[in-house]
């Protein structure tokens, strides 16, 4: 029988984060290995956010949210909503995508490893939360919401680096959910700095 793996990963960002990304990001998983996995459970970890919404209600160390895996997709270098450090994106991380999350609250003591991420069986969790009278199956799983585009602009107007290309985030977060035409419009008018009733958009099917 195969066991079954979840992925725990330490981040400083919060729910309104994750509703930006469509996930939670950036990681340098084995893509393969974590599509292979149900859920993500994310720890928080001790480091200060440096951009974006983050968690500061949680304590370090605790396991705050489990989300069920949709997919993994690695991120675009450049892509200036996955700030990270100096520079905006490296190579070779990943953003795990998730549809629907539940609110948890774990004390971290079987998340020792120093590195941020970890691949964990499954019945670990179970049995963790079995001992707080949880069971896995039967958490309060709510849709994480799409962000809006304001919510998409205040996210990287907190980005710590220059000035904020909102109409590029916009377009990246756009990307991973699709969009409306009112939406293109808008990202385009912010863009080029006209209004919006001056953009057309044609479509040749």
């Amino acid at each position: 029988m195969t066991t079954k793996e979840f992925l725990a990963v330490r981040t400083a960002h919060g729910l309104r984060d994750f509703e930006v990304f469509g996930g939670t990001a950036k990681w340098r998983v084995d893509s393969r290995r974590v599509q292979q996995c149900k859920y993500v459970v994310c720890v928080k970890n001790n480091g200060v956010m440096q951009g974006g919404f983050g968690n500061p209600d949680v304590a370090p160390g605790t396991a705050f949210l489990i989300g069920r895996i949709t997919d993994v997709r690695e991120v675009a270098v450049g892509d200036c909503l996955f700030y990270m450090g100096d520079a905006y994106e490296t190579p070779g991380r990943y953003l795990v995508k998730f549809d629907y999350y539940a609110d948890i609250s774990i004390s971290n003591s079987w998340f020792e490893s120093q590195n941020p991420i970890a691949y964990r069986d499954e019945t670990e969790l179970a049995d963790i939360l079995s001992g707080q009278g949880q069971d896995l199956d039967m958490l309060d799983f709510q849709p994480l919401r799409n962000a809006s585009d304001e919510d998409v602009a205040s996210y990287v107007d907190q980005l710590p680096t220059g000035p904020a290309r909102i109409s590029r985030a916009i377009a990246s977060a756009s990307s991973q959910r699709g969009f409306t035409i009112p939406e293109a419009r808008q990202g385009l008018a912010q863009h080029f700095g006209v209004a919006e009733e001056d953009i057309e958009i044609t479509i040749r099917a």
